[in-house]
Order: C-alpha cells, then sequence, then structure tokens
C-alpha cells in the first residue's frame, strides 16, 4: 500500500532494452539495431517490486523498449516478475511486430506470455515502423493476438493504415 502522502502511480512504462531492428525517425529512446542495452530480470523485478508498493495497478504498467521481443526469453521473464513482485501481471507489452512471422508461433508467444500475466498487446503500427516491418507481420500479429487474447487484448496504433 502506498505511504498515505503519495498519490498511486496510475501509468508507468518498463523499457527494458535499447535494441531494435527498426531505425525510426521518431524515436523518442534513440533504439536501433546497433544497441545492445538490455535490463535485467532482477532490475525489472525490483521496478516491479517498487511500482506494487506505490499502489500501482498491473492494468497501468507496460512493457516497452526499443523492442522486448528481441529476446522473448527475457522478456518472459520479466512478465513472470511482475507476478513475482507483487501485480498479477502487466497491462501490455508494446511491440512492432517484426517477429511474427508465422502464425502458430505467435499464438504460442502470445499464449505464454498471457500465462506470465501479459494482460493485452500493443502493436506499434505505422508508416514510421513499416518503413522497416512489412504490414502483413502485423496483420499476422493482430490475428494471432485477437484469437490467443480476445478482442479487448490487443490494440494497433493507426491500424487503418496497416489495412490498406
Amino acid at each position: 500500500m502506498p505511504p498515505n502522502d503519495l498519490e498511486p502511480v496510475t501509468a508507468a512504462g518498463l523499457l527494458v532494452t535499447t535494441w531494435c531492428p527498426a531505425r525510426c525517425r521518431h524515436c523518442y529512446v534513440s533504439a536501433g539495431p546497433g544497441h545492445t542495452a538490455w535490463m535485467t530480470v532482477e532490475a525489472a523485478g525490483a521496478h516491479l517490486a517498487a511500482l506494487a508498493r506505490l499502489g500501482a495497478a498491473a492494468e497501468a504498467i507496460h512493457i516497452g523498449g526499443g523492442e522486448p521481443f528481441g529476446d522473448f526469453d527475457r522478456l518472459l521473464a520479466v512478465v513472470r516478475a511482475a507476478r513475482a513482485a507483487g501485480l498479477p501481471g502487466v497491462g501490455y507489452v508494446e511491440t512492432n511486430g517484426f517477429w511474427a512471422t508465422d502464425a502458430a508461433a505467435a499464438r504460442r508467444g502470445l499464449a505464454a506470455l498471457a500465462d506470465a500475466g501479459m494482460m493485452r498487446i500493443s502493436i506499434s503500427a505505422d508508416p514510421y515502423h513499416q518503413e522497416f516491418v512489412p504490414p502483413e507481420r502485423v496483420r499476422l500479429l493482430y490475428d494471432a493476438a485477437r484469437e490467443v487474447l480476445g478482442p479487448g487484448g490487443v490494440r494497433a496504433r493507426r491500424w487503418k493504415w496497416v489495412q490498406a
């Protein structure tokens, strides 16, 4: 429970890496393929525990980067760390969908993350990301996520643009 003089945290992002296969000009963390910084699972767990102590709701917490799907095993461990930190999970994981090349594999990965405590997935889909990630990967991931997580378990920014 948060101390009496602090308001609960209403939103928090845990940026676990600066690595990303894309080089989007608008990237606010200047992520890219040459970056190698990754947060340790232990550090992520400590941050998540601090957020739990500050009264953050799991739905208010997201995991992002860079591109956290660049190291799936680490991402899965970070999502699991939320439960170990006293949270029921994390609100969402953000991705550009670069990794979604096979529907069955995407469904398996999403199911593992959901079992670990991921509530939703958020897909960065816009002209900037699609310069580096083919739109068909975003569509594949969107469809797989709707199957695994349900219609409310996926959101995609500028989805109408990707459907064109």
